[in-house]
């Protein structure tokens, strides 16, 4: 998956992977590591990026969905 690093003041990037049974961080990755792959990808699973520092969180990205 690739995603567009906007900002400058990250720390590192967390990438969930979402179900329909749950939503699981799979890895976090430094900054200006694009793209990841998901090695355990799951048919139909949909993924969400945020991107975190010390001062916190940001809200996660839209969601990318995997095709059956």
């Amino acid at each position: 998956m690739k995603w567009e690093d906007t900002r400058d003041n990250e720390e590192e990037f967390r990438i969930n992977r979402i179900t329909d049974k749950d939503t699981t961080k799979i890895v976090e990755v430094g900054p200006n590591v694009i793209p990841y792959v998901d090695k355990d990808a799951l048919s139909g699973a949909c993924y969400a990026v945020s991107a975190f520092n010390s001062a916190g969180e940001s809200s996660p990205s839209n969601t990318a969905c995997l095709t059956d």
